[in-house]
């Protein structure tokens, strides 16, 4: 045993010879006798960071079950870890499968990453981010570091999210624990005020909508590209400060090699995007709420054509034709190719620095009709129709 405990309760093992994820506050690893869970070990632990791991395991997030035995919503903190000598150090929290969701920008990524990798299964996916957020506002939970990286994805397209002991909540007592830090390429237009102000939900709303964009446009970032305005820097953060979006007004950039056209997004998916980057650009109040985002993109789902050419391809009713066909037929590659029986699913490459390792439940197979099946119920339909002809003519 390596000194680590549960205070109050019992010794935990931590294998640490095997990291899962490193970052700047500290290290994730295995939990030996416990596959299911794993432990965060801080680097420098201080007060507030010990304060918020307490008033974390009491929220009601460490209770939420998942969509299925094996998934969790968030990878919240379930206990608190003290080491040998009784000082906090950490916590232990759920050992979460799959990759992060920024590995579904490309088609490769999406390969490895999904059972289904089509853009139907995307609408799907989006609609999830959503509501687990919706989820966490519901709560009085602010994400506020908003970002492809600290979202997971099984290969079944189920979420959650992780660094959860970052997001911002009030304890019971009403202590406000705010969010220490926030990606800039997901930030809203007010993001220099965030030093000084506590997160709101208006803030995720305006990440989530980038997040969705991302997602459903072969991961473009509506606000990322160079500009035509060569004196402008290209930076993602100025041109959310500037308000320079290609949904909005597509003219203030260079046209980029393979940009989807905007119509690919549904109109009422485009309509949220540009409500959120429009009107809530400066008035966050107008942002689209995720709950909003999650009845847009159910919906979304039912109104879906698919390709007579390509059974991976799905898209739009309000487009006249299968938008990937015709990027095809324009000499690019194939975003949604068919997959090959013989290379199942799964990463190819290293999985990037993040808690992983519960395997995914397995899919049950659909029954089929067997051959054995086919010739039986023939045999009966002939029987059938010589009884019937033979009741005739007598």
């Amino acid at each position: 045993m390596n000194g680590y405990r549960i205070p109050g309760r019992r010794a935990v093992e931590i294998v640490k010879d095997e990291l899962l994820g490193d970052g700047m506050e500290g290290e994730v690893y295995p939990i030996a006798d416990n596959s299911a869970v794993c432990a965060k070990i801080y680097t420098s632990p201080h007060d507030d960071v010990i304060d918020r791991v307490a008033a974390l395991v009491g929220l009601p997030p460490a209770r939420w079950d998942g969509d299925h035995p094996a998934h969790f919503h968030v990878a919240w903190p379930q206990a608190p870890l003290v080491d040998e000598r009784g000082r906090p150090c950490g916590f232990v929290m759920p050992r979460i499968a799959g990759l992060p969701l920024e590995m579904l920008g490309d088609a490769r990524g999406r390969h490895q990453a999904l059972l289904e990798p089509t853009w139907r299964e995307l609408l799907v996916i989006a609609a999830r981010v959503a509501h687990l957020f919706d989820m966490l506002h519901d709560v009085g939970v602010v994400v506020g570091d908003v970002s492809l990286k600290n979202v997971m994805v099984t290969p079944t397209g189920h979420v959650t999210l992780v660094d959860c002991d970052t997001v911002q909540f009030t304890a019971p007592g009403g202590r406000l624990f705010r969010t220490p830090k926030f990606t800039p390429e997901y930030a809203p237009p007010e993001a220099d005020q965030l030093v000084h102000r506590p997160s709101t939900p208006a803030q995720d709303s305006f990440g989530l909508a980038i997040m969705i964009c991302w997602l459903l446009m072969e991961g473009q970032n509506p606000f990322a590209g160079v500009l035509t305005d060569a004196s402008l820097p290209d930076d993602v953060q100025q041109n959310v400060m500037s308000q320079n979006n290609r949904l909005l007004w597509p003219d203030r950039f260079v046209p980029m090699e393979g940009e989807l056209p905007v119509e690919v997004l549904p109109p009422e998916i485009l309509a949220l995007a540009r409500r959120c980057f429009a009107e809530g650009h400066h008035d966050p109040a107008a942002r689209p709420r995720p709950g909003e985002w999650v009845a847009a993109l159910n919906r979304a789902q039912y109104r879906l054509m698919g390709c007579r050419e390509n059974p991976m391809h799905f898209y739009s009713a309000s487009l006249p034709s299968c938008v990937w066909c015709a990027r095809i037929a324009g000499g690019l590659l194939d975003e949604y190719p068919p997959r090959s029986p013989l290379v199942p699913p799964g990463p190819a490459a290293p999985v990037p620095q993040q808690p992983a390792g519960v395997p995914a439940q397995p899919q049950p197979e659909q029954p089929g009709i067997g051959a054995a099946r086919v010739v039986a119920i023939a045999l009966l339909l002939v029987l059938v129709v010589a009884i019937i002809l033979a009741v005739m003519s007598g």
